[in-house]
Formats: C-alpha cells, structure tokens, sequence
C-alpha cells in the first residue's frame, strides 16, 4: 500500500505546481474576501489529502504517532470527537475499503482469513444483530460504526502496513518517543505541583482526559518500549542503548506517579504473563481465571449475598491522597470503587433481564438507571459525565448478551494461545520479541478492562487492534517459506 493505483493522476508536477498556485491564491482572496482566516487552510487540507493519496501508508504513522497528542472535543447535539486522531481514522476506513477492492495480494487475504480474523468478525457480526435488537438503535449504530472503522484501520490497515521489520521498528519507536515526550510533559506539571495525587488529572490537560487514560496507555505500551530496549545493539549503538533504557524508567516513573491502581498493577501482571507464555501456561491460567470469576458471582449471587457488598453512604468518599485511596479501596469506602459496584449490580440485573441479544451496543448508559439499587448509590452516582459500567467484560454481556460476552470471551483467550503457539514456533529472536510484547500488551489491556470500558477510546482501543494484528502476522509466518528474514 505504498501508493495506490490511481497515482498516475499526480505525476504531472508542472500542471499540479500551477493548480496548486491558483489554489493558494484563490483561498487568500476568499478570506480576504469573506474576512474569514478558516478559508486559509483549504490548501493545507488539499495538500494532505493528495498526500493520503500518493502515500496512505505516511498517514496511518501520522495517526499512531498524534494518539498520545489526541484531544477529547465536545461537539453540538451532545456529540464527541478526538482531534485530530479521529477525523485520520475516518480518512483511512475509505482508502483500506478503497485498497481492499483493488489488491490482489495473497498474503493480505491469508491475513482476513486467519482463524483471529474470523472471530474478530463473528464479535462485530453478532455486534450487528444485537444492533438491530437494541433498545436504542441510533445510539447502537453509532456505536457500530465507530467500532467498525477501529477494525479497519487499526486491524486491517495496520495488517497492510506493520509486516516488516522496518515497519514495525519505526511504529515502535515512533509512538513511544511520542507518548515519552507526553510523560516528560506530565512529569514536569506534576513536579510544579509538588506531584500532589489530587491534581494528577490536571497535569495531563490537555493531551489526556484523565490519570487513567494516560496510565493505561503507557502500561499497555511498555511491553514494545521494553522490546525496543533489545533491538538496540550495545556494542554498537552505546548511547542509543542507555537512551532506551532511560526511556524504559520514565515509562515506569509515569505509571507510578499516574496513582492509577489498575495501571501498576497490570505492570506487574505484565511481568508475570511473561513466564507464562514461556512455561506455556497460558491455557491453565485462563481456566483458572474464567473457574474464580464464575465460582466468585455464583457465591455473590446466591441468597443475594451481593447485598453485604453495599457501602455506607456517607463513609463513601473520594480521596485526596494515594495511600488514603489504597487504604479506603480495601475498606469498601472508595467511592470511584463503591460507585463501580453500583453500577455492576445494575449490569447483572439488566443481563437478567435481557439474557439473549442485550440491551444493544453501547446503551448502557441510557438503559441502567432503572437496574440500579438504591441501598449501593454513592455522591457521584446521578453520573454527570455519563460514563459507562467500567467492566468492559459487563459491558458486552450487558449490551451484546450472553452470547456476544462469551464471543468476546473467546477472542481474547484464542489470541493470547496463538501468542503462546507462535512464541514458541517461531526461530527469529526479533519476531519472538515481537510476539511476546504483543502478547503482554493485550494482557495488560484485558487486565484493565477489568474496572474500565476502554476498548472503544482512541489511547487505548487502538492497541487492542493492533496488537491482535501484529499477532496474526507473526502466526501467518510459519505457513510462508522464507528463504531469508525480511
């Protein structure tokens, strides 16, 4: 996809240098004109989208690289958007739809075909027919469109773009220097505000919505930071080596200093997925964790026993210090955990309710209200920010039903055994670091999804996708006769 077939077009630069000229000049009389300065920017506007042309594949590194950069902007009519990252995306759905009508290339269909690839479209298929089922189909469909052109761009174009080396190097290093020039940021307003837990949230404007954004983003990208670490030769490359190793420890300074409990913790659950996939344990763990889920809600729901969860409202209160948050979480008397709980027991009813097809993509929000009890209510619970139920997990039995929660069940237990299979066959030690820090980075993930609905978010859902992509790849290499590493 380095260029597409309708490039002929641009290769007639004296035509397209005087085209270009009049442009320019025409935009300025407009604004001149119509005293407006936004009719400057047609030119640029046009130069990008011949760029996105001639050079598709320049535009999605564009797009990884503004992830970290990306800012939540709220629009008329009580929609949402990320600039500038989503507007790329949007742009990069129609020219991968565009590419895939026109490509002949086998290893692109091996790669839409592989087993990861048909689960991951047997979740969006089951996502379409609970969409028409769903208590609020526009919300629904919005929900549905937004998901579908994260598979495309962020699965399927990152298939076409991340099969090399020299590919996956560049997206590598390029995103986390990106995301490590965003933690220096973020360390500098912290240090200024004497890294005081109660204003983290403030030191990361505008680049991140909150301290869990931000966390998790960096947990979930140390994994490859890590990997980059190993591809820099020491004999070589001195001073690039202690460069990424610096870049290693900022990394975790950002976690920790983020305050954010899911994130540390899935650090080290990360270091422990590690010996996992080594010591092939990755079919055992899951047993073990799907065993203490189930045997964990049957004890909770039985008798109702889920009722000697509920807090006492007035002890229930956000904290201003890290340790106090720890100590409160412990004691039931968290409210960002105590209002999780509220919201979960309203998702297990609604899934009571509505067992089969859910409540429809993306609902929730508009639907738990009636669910909830009042015995478990918090100060924050009439929801001024409308969040979610924070369990992505919840989220699809609750919005997709039982059916479309143990789809997307499998497709994460599926992925991580290919992780394992692949490691473990494959010879090349930069595809094995590839694989693992794939793999470690989709763990990370799940294990925040555990207290967060994050998937459908720029900074996180993005390396969901790609993660699932590069996996893929590295499975596909074991059917491809290569004479020579690429």
């Amino acid at each position: 996809m380095n260029s597409l077939s309708f490039k002929a077009i641009f290769e007639r630069p004296k035509l397209l240098f005087n085209i270009f000229g009049i442009i320019i000049l025409a935009s300025i009389a407009m604004a001149i004109l119509f005293d407006s300065l936004l009719l400057l920017a047609i030119p640029a506007v046009l130069l990008f989208l011949a760029v996105s042309i001639i050079k598709p594949i320049s535009v999605y590194y564009l797009l990884v690289f503004l992830i970290p950069y990306s800012i939540e902007v709220s629009l008329p009519g009580g929609f949402g958007t990320d600039l500038p990252t989503e507007p790329l995306i949007v742009g990069l759905m129609f020219l991968t739809i565009f590419y895939l009508f026109q490509t002949k290339s086998k290893k692109l269909f091996a790669f839409l075909l592989h087993p990861i690839s048909l689960v991951l479209y047997l979740h969006f298929a089951w996502m379409c027919f609970t969409t028409i089922c769903s208590t609020d189909p526009i919300i629904s469909i919005k929900f549905l469109l937004a998901k579908f052109w994260y598979i495309m761009v962020f699965y399927v174009l990152t298939g076409i773009v991340l099969h090399s080396k020299k590919n996956i190097k560049l997206f590598v290093y390029g995103v986390g220097i990106s995301i490590f020039i965003t933690i220096l940021y973020a360390l500098f307003n912290q240090a200024l505000m004497g890294f005081v837990f109660e204003d983290v949230n403030l030191a990361l404007k505008p680049f991140y919505r909150n301290h869990v954004n931000y966390a998790s983003l960096l947990a979930l990208f140390l994994p490859f930071v890590v990997a980059g670490f190993f591809w820099i030769p020491w004999k070589k490359l001195p001073l690039a080596k202690l460069f990424s190793a610096f870049v290693v420890i900022i990394f975790l300074c950002g976690i920790y200093f983020s305050y954010t409990r899911a994130a540390i913790i899935s650090v080290l659950g990360a270091c422990a997925m590690v010996y996992v996939i080594k010591w092939k344990l990755v079919p055992l763990s899951f047993i073990v964790v799907i065993g203490m889920a189930v045997y964990g809600l049957f004890n909770i729901i039985q008798e109702n026993k889920y009722l000697d969860l509920a807090p006492e409202f007035e002890r229930t209160i956000a904290h201003k210090k890290f340790d106090n948050l720890i100590e409160a979480t412990v004691k039931g008397e968290d409210v960002s955990t105590m209002e999780r709980l509220y919201r979960w027991v309203a998702g297990f009813r609604m899934v009571k309710e509505k067992p089969l097809t859910g409540f429809g993509p993306g609902t929730f929000y508009f639907s738990y209200m009636p669910f909830t009890l009042n015995m478990f209510e918090t100060y924050v619970s009439d929801n001024p920010e409308k969040s979610g139920i924070h369990s992505y997990y919840i989220m699809s039995f609750v919005e997709q039903g039982v059916i479309g929660g143990l789809i997307f069940i499998f497709l994460c237990f599926y992925l991580l055994w290919k992780v394992q299979l692949s490691y473990h066959k494959e010879k090349d030690p930069f595809w094995k670091s590839i694989i693992m820090a794939s793999g470690v980075s989709f763990a990370v993930i799940l294990s925040i999804l555990l207290i967060n609905d994050m998937i459908e978010t720029d900074k996180v859902g993005s390396f969901f996708f790609i993660a699932m992509a590069l996996v893929v790849h590295a499975d596909l290499r074991k059917y491809q006769k290569i004479k020579k590493p690429n």
